[in-house]
Order: structure tokens, then C-alpha cells, then sequence
């Protein structure tokens, strides 16, 4: 089991009070930050970015990757296949006659995941 805090309260997600739920941002809080909220407020601003969402209480899905990495069905280990890689990649575009001298032909090194 992974303990990963509320990002409101800093108290550890569980799967039945702490449960984690995810804003339109992208944030996550647990049940009871959100709950605590409509009791004085009629919309949840996000404590991390400051943005309002007007959705129900009942509207806000539940973060199922949280859960699952608290419940242990999946864990935080990487492998070395899961790990970010660089490549490095080959030119787009090569200089020719008609290329302006000032055109970026440089290779790019970018990321994946495997």
C-alpha cells in the first residue's frame, strides 16, 4: 500500500473516508476536503491553482489511478522498460538550396515511454 497525502489536508487517501478525487484541473483532493468545501460554498477552488469548478459533489469522479496505487493493485516501481529514454532523433528537415539560412535543422532529442 502507497500512502499519498491530499493535496489540501496533507492526511494519507484511503479507499472508504480519504477516498481521491480528481478536479477538472487536474488536481486531486480527497472526499472530505471537497465535502468541508460545499458546506460553505456553492463551487470547490482548487488550493493548488486557484480555479473555481462548479460541478455537484456527486459529479467529481474519482481518481482511479490514486486508488489503485493506494490499494497496492498497482505499485510506484519502475522497471527499466518503464523509465523515460532519450533518442535522439535524425534531422527533419536538411539544408538544401532552397532552405533559409536562418531554418533550425538541428536534431532534437525528445522522450518516450516504453
Amino acid at each position: 500500500m502507497n500512502d499519498i497525502p491530499c493535496e489540501n489536508c496533507k492526511e494519507f487517501y484511503d479507499l472508504q473516508k480519504r477516498i481521491p478525487i480528481s478536479l477538472p484541473c487536474g488536481h486531486t483532493l480527497c472526499k472530505v476536503c471537497l465535502a468541508d468545501v460545499f458546506k460553505r460554498l456553492s463551487y470547490i477552488k482548487c488550493p493548488v491553482d486557484s480555479k473555481k469548478h462548479f460541478l455537484k459533489l456527486d459529479d467529481f469522479p474519482t481518481n482511479f489511478l490514486v486508488r489503485k496505487l493506494i490499494s497496492g493493485e498497482i505499485t510506484t516501481y519502475a522497471s527499466s522498460s518503464q523509465i523515460a529514454k532519450p533518442i535522439n532523433t535524425e534531422p527533419v528537415m536538411k539544408k538544401s538550396k532552397s532552405t533559409p539560412d536562418n531554418a533550425d535543422t538541428s536534431s532534437k532529442v525528445i522522450y518516450f515511454f516504453l
